[in-house]
């Protein structure tokens, strides 16, 4: 967790993390699933991806503050991040998303009480050999394969899976999961017929193991869209940091997007006349005097890269042709004065226009960057709003 301010800060590049946003977003987000009468589902705060950004440890602690009660990342190093800034996962556990491989990977997870997710039989076995090993039981998500094909089980064959995680003294079968392929779709046909298969499965699994399990499936996309999707816990991930997965989704009241800054210090500010080149392959020819300031980030950085998303399919034809019609122009912001970026980005470094700006730019002055959250740098370092309220 950084606690620099951006005054004293060693570097001229950092990312500004508002944790207090965080927290407020986790406890949203919770008011809006819960109704007064139910206080269930709890709330899986999704910090893999290092936290998308904003760092795996510092987003976590943030949801915790706002009412996060479990946490889910893909991978067990991320798992330990938290462990290691002081969550406990026998308190507030952590679900690994990627089945463990390794006899390594599942000892660590089990002396860390961390939940590891199986997909079959042999996730079963290497886990159960390795909880045996240690003395220690080990908790497990059974995930069911209800129409992603990514992981996951059958459900006919994830009965099997089941009865021998329950037969079994060193694991305990913490959860059954599924997860939704398009939940974020206009129609929420297909998502229906994934969450009826696997009420369907988790109801006659009840009846047959007769012992107690969690069951989560729902998304960002489905906890806002499908209240009957919520069961006993949700997972959120996008919509936590203020963002909507998709154009289907009703806003939830209190939301902020306030969450990342990704912040640079002016270095150098000069005066070029007009006819001036800048930057490689002199692309860029000023057309009169103009007054340029260097800021040390570039696509090193994350600067002007776009969603893989946003450039393929019927959508990237789109966004093709409407860059193609009206071109848009790569500015960062010097409080509310917008300066276009003047030729290539380079790997850690930009030019921008400030010849315009309503008071001079000088060296030292701080800019807004716009950036990709998961294309940030991981590198840089994160300065927290409130450090001391996560504690």
């Amino acid at each position: 967790m950084t606690k620099l301010s951006a005054e004293c800060s060693l570097d001229n590049v950092w990312v500004r993390v508002n944790t207090n946003t965080l927290s407020e977003n986790a406890a949203a987000v919770l008011s809006y699933v819960r109704s007064p009468e139910d206080a269930a589902p709890e709330l899986m705060a999704v910090v893999k991806a290092d936290g998308y950004g904003h760092g795996c440890a510092n987003a976590a602690l943030a949801f915790r503050t706002g009412g996060a009660t479990w946490f889910g990342v893909t991978t067990l190093t991320e798992a330990l991040e938290l462990t290691d800034a002081g969550i406990n996962s026998a308190d507030t556990p952590i679900l690994v998303f990627a089945p463990l491989v390794t006899a390594q990977q599942c000892e660590i997870a089990i002396e860390r009480a961390i939940h590891a997710t199986v997909c079959d039989a042999g996730h079963v076995e290497l886990i159960s050999r390795s909880a045996a090993d240690l003395g220690i039981p080990a908790h497990v998500h059974l995930k069911v394969d209800t129409g992603m094909g990514r992981l996951g089980l059958l459900p006919e064959e994830a009965v099997a899976a089941a009865r021998l995680i329950n037969a079994n003294r060193s694991l305990k079968l913490a959860a059954v999961y599924t997860h939704f392929a398009g939940a974020g779709d206009s129609s929420l046909a297909k998502t229906k017929k994934q969450l009826n298969m696997f009420v369907t499965f988790c109801d006659n699994l009840r009846d047959e193991i007769g012992t107690p399990f969690l069951r989560h499936c729902a998304n960002s996309s489905a906890l806002l869209r499908l209240p009957e999707a919520r069961m006993d816990i949700v997972r959120a991930g996008t919509v936590l940091y203020g963002q909507y997965p998709s154009a289907e989704t009703p806003k939830v009241p209190g939301l902020n997007a306030d969450t990342f800054a990704l912040e640079a210090r002016t270095v150098f500010v000069h005066d070029l006349p007009a006819g001036a080149a800048i930057g490689y392959g002199s692309e860029f020819i000023t057309r009169r005097a103009t007054r340029a300031a260097v800021l040390p980030v570039g696509f090193f950085d994350g600067i002007g890269m776009q969603p893989a998303s946003i450039s393929q399919g019927t959508r990237g034809i789109k966004n093709l042709l409407m860059s193609i019609i009206r071109p848009r122009k790569l500015t960062v912001k010097f409080g509310q004065f917008n300066a276009p970026v003047l030729g290539r980005v380079a790997m850690q470094m930009i030019v921008v226009d400030v010849t315009d700006a309503p008071s001079p730019i000088v060296q030292g002055d701080i800019a807004t960057v716009p950036v990709r959250r998961l294309a940030a740098n991981s590198r840089l370092p994160r300065i927290l709003s409130n450090p001391e309220a996560l504690m």
